[in-house]
């Protein structure tokens, strides 16, 4: 089933054209990737699925339903989880404390701030530590965690709203090869149970190892979609973007 939907999204800042007519859909369980040279388009096609940019013409559905407002926190409501590219924690708060802070958030129960929130989520917020590895550092301070472990509380936060969609830009971006096989197993895993995954990201090997479906943008055009096999294969994207490397099988 479809849960995420483009069509013939564009926008441009003055006279440069960041998007045009770009298309694309994610269904439930399935993962996704967006690849392409820098300047493609690829971080504005996100902010545009995420909510922080509103696209000048072209429409974005969610299970069907139009979101037409340009709102992050309403999109995030909706069932769109984002995480950045950058890692961005509650670095004074406990590793729980951050997913409890997102849930009251995504519950707007923000009035909870005013008296003792310990207990807020608590269960709810543990389980999601565990689905992401992190049920032994609940307590632990976020700013002392290890950077591959940081990655993942990113990760937490954004299934603290039990987001349908996740939009993940890079989720393995910093990561040595052992740690970013681990981090994409994990969003693999996040798909299995049906989520629907779009990620950008520059390591073919994670791109080429767990898409299903891939799409190649372009100077702001999708140039190509299909399965992995497709685009490996496919000479326009071997021209503008994969060259002579390559994944090995």
């Amino acid at each position: 089933m479809t849960l995420l939907r483009a069509d013939d999204l564009s926008v441009a800042f003055g006279a440069h054209q960041a998007l045009s007519e770009v298309s694309l859909s994610v269904a439930a369980g399935e993962m996704v990737a967006q690849i392409g040279p820098n300047g493609a388009g690829k971080s504005t096609l996100f902010n545009l699925l995420g909510g922080q940019l509103a696209a000048q013409s072209g429409r974005i559905t969610l299970r069907g339903v139009t979101l037409a407002k340009a709102d992050p926190a309403a999109f995030c409501r909706s069932g769109i989880g984002r995480i950045f590219q950058i890692t961005r924690c509650f670095a004074s708060m406990t590793v729980l404390a951050c997913v409890q802070t997102a849930m009251l958030a995504h519950h707007r129960q923000i009035w909870r701030f005013l008296r003792p929130a310990e207990r807020a989520f608590r269960p709810e917020a543990l389980d999601v530590l565990a689905r992401c590895g992190l049920g032994d550092q609940a307590g632990r301070d976020a700013a002392s965690l290890a950077y591959p472990d940081q990655k993942r509380l990113e990760l937490a936060v954004a299934l603290a709203s039990n987001p349908a969609v996740l939009l993940l830009d890079e989720p393995a971006s910093g990561l040595a090869a052992p740690e970013r096989l681990a981090m994409m197993r994990l969003v693999a895993e996040l798909a299995r149970q049906g989520i629907a995954v779009l990620f950008s990201e520059h390591d073919m090997q994670s791109v080429f190892g767990f898409a299903d479906r891939i799409i190649v943008l372009h100077q702001g055009r999708v140039i190509a979609t299909g399965t992995p096999s497709d685009i490996r294969t496919n000479p326009q994207v071997q021209d503008v973007y994969l060259g002579g490397n390559q994944p090995n099988e």
